[in-house]
């Protein structure tokens, strides 16, 4: 997040329209989806409850 406005500023002086930063930011969705996808599910169902964690 602290590159954005670097890279969003360079984008823009370099191709003179903010089209490409569009572009960049739906192409974030997707791979931000992707990403999370590859996590492993946690358990679920009624039957479950929490433990507290061994301090």
């Amino acid at each position: 997040m602290a590159l954005g406005p670097f890279i969003g500023g360079w984008l823009f002086d370099r191709f003179g329209t903010y089209a490409w930063l569009y572009i960049g930011s739906m192409a974030m969705g997707p791979a931000a989806a992707g990403i999370a996808m590859l996590f492993p599910r946690g358990p679920a169902g009624p039957g479950f409850t929490p433990r507290p964690s061994a301090a």
